[in-house]
């Protein structure tokens, strides 16, 4: 994968993940596949009941399985999933990735997330509602979905720092209505730094919006590449701090504005 960012477009940073993606990533045949459950093939601190893995051992890492039809939640802390496949299985399915309430620190890279377009309100693809520590969203692919791609509510009295870049975010708002891109909230201090993503919406059914920040302490948004294509209304604003977010900066992003309505 490409270190030097600074040379590098945005606008061609994130695609380079998914042809990464697309070309070199070799999903585990021997792991988790289509709901059947492998348990044997789970680290320790992981196990799977139906089409669910729990992870409640810490520093546990998911490493190349192929998660058709199954979810994941974090119980513990500091899961780090990388080089998996998720692909939803019908409407109204569970979220891909789910950190409980009990839950410390994730890291997610390297992964691909399909919502075929189910027509309810499926999602969102990660679902992040735990305490402390660091949550880091890199080089992932997040595309056609009903729902929300990404949603980071913080727990009351919890500090989190969140690291979100070199993501593509393709097409949600399949179906559901008021959807975003991503979407934050918190009881506790969540400072984000949100760069170098491409957020690319083309077809949409009810419309969406971008990147929605609310009730954070710190969030930057910067060198993101943001496209809107196709009926007018497409998304109605790729950035929106809310009054309850303490300190907002967006800068040197660029904007197709071709079917928003609002930046």
């Amino acid at each position: 994968m490409p270190t030097n960012t600074a040379a590098v477009d945005a606008r061609e940073l994130p695609w380079q993940a998914v042809h990464y993606l697309r070309k070199t990533v070799n999903f585990n045949d021997t792991g988790i596949s289509s709901g059947i459950p492998f348990a044997q093939y789970l680290p320790a601190g992981a196990s799977i009941t139906g089409s669910r893995i729990t992870v409640d051992g810490n520093n546990v890492t998911l490493d190349g399985y192929d998660c058709t039809g199954i979810d994941i939640q974090q119980d513990g802390d500091n899961l780090t999933v990388t080089n998996t496949k998720f692909v939803v299985q019908g409407d109204g399915a569970s979220k891909c990735i789910f950190g409980n309430t009990t839950a410390n620190g994730l890291t997610v890279r390297y992964c691909t997330f399909d919502g075929q377009n189910f027509d309810t309100d499926t999602g969102p693809f990660i679902d992040f509602r735990g305490g402390s520590g660091t949550i880091t969203i890199e080089w992932n692919w997040f595309h056609n979905i009903a729902g929300d791609f990404l949603s980071i509510a913080v727990a009351s009295g919890a500090t989190v720092t969140q690291v979100i870049r070199f993501n593509v975010l393709e097409n949600n708002a399949m179906q559901a209505a008021h959807p975003d891109w991503m979407q934050t909230g918190t009881a506790g201090t969540l400072n984000s730094t949100i760069s170098f993503n491409l957020g690319y919406q083309h077809n949409s059914v009810t419309g969406t919006q971008g990147f929605v920040i609310e009730l954070s302490t710190l969030t930057t948004i910067s060198n993101n590449c943001m496209i809107a294509i196709g009926d007018p209304g497409t998304i109605s604003r790729f950035i929106q701090f809310t009054a309850d977010t303490v300190t907002g900066v967006a800068n040197t992003n660029y904007c197709d504005m071709s079917a928003a309505i609002l930046f």
